[in-house]
């Protein structure tokens, strides 16, 4: 099992402690993430419950099963290739999260086959690409400790239904109650990762109204879910801080 260790080129901190590692036999991958896209690619997926694929630069590479800790000391910032037009920069940004004025949001879209004929350029940033599911309607679960507040947000245009932040306008709230195995995987998660707060994302399929995970934000918005549900989340925060245990 190999350490990942995330840092500049020039970390005397970083060398103490690799140089230690490496005393005790223990495989260390370093790497900068400056390096990325120029020198650093990265290719990877989730197989069931663990993420498969690997880290590589033109001297070697780790495969990301074999990742036992993460040290995230002090990489830079990735830098772009020379030659890059303008606007592929931008888009480069967008879909990596950086910009000078902040990070930006790109919003999910279906692949054509057009797309998907020409995927040059992909290479110079991260994308991430997933099946597409059928939706009956989408849940926003907010869960706060040990509750948990479920809300059902149905879209009614075609840009809300890609992608609901892309027409807030076209879309509707109700209170849910979730399932309870869907609960029970929630508050599982919640207690592997160590969090009390998280703003949990499902798309819900139609006909079986299956719950088919897509990702936690643990400092995901929920204002609005609560100004369109009456949901008492902020009530729910409060008392937890006030509590200090979940």
């Amino acid at each position: 099992m190999t350490v990942l260790a995330l840092t500049e080129e020039c970390d005397l901190t970083a060398d103490r402690v690799i140089t230690e590692l490496a005393r005790r036999s223990v495989p260390v991958f370093r790497c900068d993430l400056g390096w990325f896209p120029t020198e650093l690619s990265v290719d990877f997926g989730l197989d069931g419950d663990r993420w498969s694929g690997a880290l590589r630069t033109s001297r070697r590479d780790v495969d990301l099963a074999e990742v036992r800790s993460v040290w995230y000391r002090r990489p830079t910032a990735f830098r772009f290739p020379e030659g890059m037009s303008g606007p592929e920069r931008q888009h480069a940004g967008w879909e990596a999260k950086l910009e000078a004025g902040g990070p930006k949001v790109a919003y999910t879209r279906a692949l054509s086959a057009t797309d998907l004929s020409d995927l040059s350029g992909t290479e110079l940033t991260t994308l991430l690409v997933q099946e597409r599911v059928d939706k009956a309607f989408e849940v926003r679960l907010t869960a706060v400790g040990d509750r948990l507040f479920g809300a059902a947000i149905d879209a009614d245009s075609d840009a809300a239904r890609a992608d609901w932040r892309a027409d807030m306008s076209a879309l509707s709230y109700r209170a849910i109650d979730v399932p309870e195995p869907v609960a029970a995987g929630v508050r599982a998660y919640m207690a592997t990762f160590g969090l009390h707060y998280g703003a949990f994302d499902f798309v819900v399929t139609p006909g079986a109204a299956e719950f088919v995970f897509m990702e936690c934000n643990p400092g995901g918005q929920y204002g609005w879910i609560e100004g369109n549900t009456g949901l008492p989340i902020t009530a729910a925060l409060a008392d937890l801080l006030a509590r200090g245990q979940p």
